[in-house]
């Protein structure tokens, strides 16, 4: 399904896109508004087709894109944890066991949240790269 939305806002090369969630949502995983148990979601989108405000479009979800971004802000924390715990308690195995494991495991949480916090701090450059951004495909 294409997702249909109106242009509420333009900020330079891009613009807030306002969706409303249709039924063929609910099962579709290629963005949040699935998700969402809120009717309407807005998102910012490259305005190549010079859409103005109150332009009804089509944006393009490019799904290796959805998929890459969910990559990307799922699974890179979560191999954190795991190779974090791992690492660290290898790196404390000369003190007791239950002193390496709670460092080990305190440890992998702090550097999950530093992946996590890393990752917010990197979303501009990905953003001015244009990746993981829908596409306005066309004015309605």
């Amino acid at each position: 399904m294409i997702p249909t939305g109106t242009i509420i806002r333009i900020e330079g090369p891009y613009a807030c896109v306002r969706l409303v969630r249709q039924s063929a949502c609910q099962s579709c995983r290629a963005c949040s508004l699935g998700q969402s148990e809120n009717k309407e979601i807005e998102i910012q989108a490259t305005n190549e087709a010079n859409a103005q405000i109150g332009d009804l479009v089509e944006l393009d979800l490019k799904g290796e894109t959805g998929l890459q971004a969910a990559l990307v802000t799922y699974t890179v924390p979560l191999l954190t944890l795991f190779l974090g715990y791992i690492l660290l308690e290898r790196a404390t195995s000369f003190l007791p066991f239950e002193t390496s494991q709670a460092i080990a495991a305190v440890g992998c949480i702090v550097l999950a949240f530093l992946t996590f916090l890393l990752l917010r701090l990197l979303e501009p450059k990905l953003k001015r790269q244009g990746a993981f951004i829908p596409t306005i495909r066309t004015i309605l």
